[in-house]
Protein backbone atom coordinates (compact mmCIF):
# COMPACT_ATOMS: atom_id res chain seq x y z
CA UNK A 1 0.00 0.00 0.00
CA UNK A 2 1.79 3.55 -1.22
CA UNK A 3 0.80 6.20 1.32
CA UNK A 4 -0.16 9.88 -0.08
CA UNK A 5 1.26 13.09 0.59
CA UNK A 6 -0.32 16.77 -0.36
CA UNK A 7 2.18 18.49 -1.14
CA UNK A 8 1.17 21.81 -2.11
CA UNK A 9 -1.30 24.44 -2.63
CA UNK A 10 -1.47 25.17 -6.16
CA UNK A 11 -4.32 27.11 -7.01
CA UNK A 12 -6.70 29.82 -5.25
CA UNK A 13 -10.14 30.30 -6.74
CA UNK A 14 -12.07 33.57 -5.03
CA UNK A 15 -15.67 33.24 -6.34
CA UNK A 16 -18.22 36.18 -5.62
CA UNK A 17 -21.44 35.32 -3.33
CA UNK A 18 -23.17 34.51 -7.05
CA UNK A 19 -20.27 31.94 -7.81
CA UNK A 20 -18.58 34.08 -10.85
CA UNK A 21 -14.75 33.65 -10.91
CA UNK A 22 -13.25 37.16 -9.68
CA UNK A 23 -9.33 36.09 -8.77
CA UNK A 24 -6.88 33.45 -8.98
CA UNK A 25 -3.96 33.01 -7.38
CA UNK A 26 -1.68 30.70 -9.03
CA UNK A 27 1.71 31.98 -7.54
CA UNK A 28 0.88 30.75 -3.83
CA UNK A 29 4.11 30.25 -1.69
CA UNK A 30 1.92 29.19 1.35
CA UNK A 31 -1.33 28.56 2.58
CA UNK A 32 -2.91 27.88 5.78
CA UNK A 33 -5.81 26.36 6.87
CA UNK A 34 -6.34 26.94 10.38
CA UNK A 35 -9.77 24.68 11.18
CA UNK A 36 -10.16 26.26 14.99
CA UNK A 37 -9.64 29.67 14.25
CA UNK A 38 -11.86 29.46 11.05
CA UNK A 39 -9.58 31.14 8.34
CA UNK A 40 -7.49 30.81 5.53
CA UNK A 41 -4.11 32.75 5.06
CA UNK A 42 -2.28 32.64 1.87
CA UNK A 43 1.29 34.40 0.91
CA UNK A 44 1.17 34.93 -2.70
CA UNK A 45 4.53 35.94 -4.43
CA UNK A 46 2.91 38.51 -6.44
CA UNK A 47 1.03 42.00 -6.39
CA UNK A 48 -2.56 41.45 -7.41
CA UNK A 49 -4.47 44.94 -7.25
CA UNK A 50 -7.65 42.89 -8.67
CA UNK A 51 -7.50 41.53 -5.18
CA UNK A 52 -7.78 44.76 -3.35
CA UNK A 53 -10.37 45.95 -5.73
CA UNK A 54 -12.55 42.99 -5.34
CA UNK A 55 -12.57 43.21 -1.58
CA UNK A 56 -13.22 47.36 -2.09
CA UNK A 57 -16.37 47.78 -4.59
CA UNK A 58 -19.82 47.37 -3.01
CA UNK A 59 -21.43 46.41 -6.54
CA UNK A 60 -23.05 49.58 -6.14
CA UNK A 61 -20.43 52.13 -7.17
CA UNK A 62 -20.77 53.44 -11.13
CA UNK A 63 -18.22 55.31 -12.25
CA UNK A 64 -19.37 57.75 -14.70
CA UNK A 65 -17.40 58.19 -18.19
CA UNK A 66 -16.14 61.50 -16.89
CA UNK A 67 -14.54 59.92 -14.15
CA UNK A 68 -13.38 56.88 -16.65
CA UNK A 69 -11.81 59.77 -18.91
CA UNK A 70 -9.66 61.34 -15.85
CA UNK A 71 -8.47 57.78 -14.04
CA UNK A 72 -6.43 56.41 -16.69
CA UNK A 73 -4.79 53.37 -13.98
CA UNK A 74 -6.79 51.74 -11.55
CA UNK A 75 -7.62 53.29 -8.43
CA UNK A 76 -8.48 51.36 -5.15
CA UNK A 77 -9.67 53.25 -2.06
CA UNK A 78 -9.28 51.36 0.98
CA UNK A 79 -12.05 51.97 4.25
CA UNK A 80 -12.20 50.40 7.40
CA UNK A 81 -15.82 51.38 7.41
CA UNK A 82 -16.69 48.65 4.71
CA UNK A 83 -18.07 45.69 5.86
CA UNK A 84 -15.90 43.46 3.47
CA UNK A 85 -17.08 41.15 0.34
CA UNK A 86 -18.65 37.81 1.02
CA UNK A 87 -17.43 35.48 -1.26
CA UNK A 88 -16.82 31.75 -2.15
CA UNK A 89 -12.77 29.74 -1.85
CA UNK A 90 -11.96 27.37 -3.64
CA UNK A 91 -8.36 25.82 -3.03
CA UNK A 92 -6.20 22.72 -5.47
CA UNK A 93 -3.74 21.03 -3.95
CA UNK A 94 -1.53 17.83 -5.29
CA UNK A 95 -1.66 14.54 -4.05
CA UNK A 96 1.52 12.15 -4.46
CA UNK A 97 2.47 9.07 -3.39
CA UNK A 98 5.84 7.59 -2.29
CA UNK A 99 6.90 7.89 -5.89
CA UNK A 100 6.48 11.33 -6.37
CA UNK A 101 3.82 10.72 -8.78
CA UNK A 102 0.82 12.31 -8.82
CA UNK A 103 -2.31 10.20 -7.85
CA UNK A 104 -5.11 12.44 -7.34
CA UNK A 105 -5.87 16.41 -6.64
CA UNK A 106 -7.44 17.49 -3.56
CA UNK A 107 -9.87 20.24 -3.92
CA UNK A 108 -10.98 22.61 -0.04
CA UNK A 109 -14.20 23.91 -0.70
CA UNK A 110 -15.38 26.81 1.21
CA UNK A 111 -18.96 27.95 0.45
CA UNK A 112 -19.06 31.21 2.84
CA UNK A 113 -16.21 33.43 3.34
CA UNK A 114 -14.87 36.93 3.81
CA UNK A 115 -12.58 39.34 2.68
CA UNK A 116 -11.96 42.48 4.22
CA UNK A 117 -9.30 45.41 3.12
CA UNK A 118 -7.90 45.51 6.60
CA UNK A 119 -7.08 41.39 6.52
CA UNK A 120 -4.63 41.87 4.25
CA UNK A 121 -0.82 42.26 5.01
CA UNK A 122 2.13 43.71 2.44
CA UNK A 123 5.47 42.91 3.08
CA UNK A 124 7.78 45.12 0.53
CA UNK A 125 11.29 44.21 -0.14
CA UNK A 126 13.86 46.46 -1.33
CA UNK A 127 16.03 43.54 -2.61
CA UNK A 128 13.92 40.49 -3.43
CA UNK A 129 10.42 39.46 -4.22
CA UNK A 130 7.82 41.28 -2.30
CA UNK A 131 4.84 38.86 -0.34
CA UNK A 132 1.10 39.67 0.04
CA UNK A 133 -0.65 37.79 2.67
CA UNK A 134 -4.41 37.63 2.53
CA UNK A 135 -6.28 36.54 5.38
CA UNK A 136 -10.03 34.85 4.51
CA UNK A 137 -12.43 34.19 7.27
CA UNK A 138 -14.69 31.08 7.06
CA UNK A 139 -17.72 31.13 8.05
CA UNK A 140 -20.85 27.75 8.39
CA UNK A 141 -22.33 27.27 5.13
CA UNK A 142 -25.64 25.36 6.67
CA UNK A 143 -27.54 24.98 9.85
CA UNK A 144 -25.20 21.94 11.04
CA UNK A 145 -21.94 23.93 10.87
CA UNK A 146 -19.98 22.89 8.33
CA UNK A 147 -17.75 25.22 7.54
CA UNK A 148 -15.78 23.73 4.48
CA UNK A 149 -15.38 20.65 2.64
CA UNK A 150 -12.47 18.03 1.06
CA UNK A 151 -13.18 16.65 -2.09
CA UNK A 152 -10.56 14.50 -3.99
CA UNK A 153 -10.53 13.17 -7.79
CA UNK A 154 -8.23 10.80 -8.33
CA UNK A 155 -6.19 11.24 -11.72
CA UNK A 156 -6.45 8.50 -14.49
Amino acid sequence: MDNNFLVSVCNLYIFDEKGKLNLEFKTLTNAIFDIFNRKITVEDATFKIETFGFMNTDGEEKRTDFDNFLVRDTEVVFNVNRHGKFCKVIAESEVRNNKGEKVSKLFFVCPQCSLKSDDISLELAANGVSMSKIYIDISPYNEKGDFFKMVKQDLK
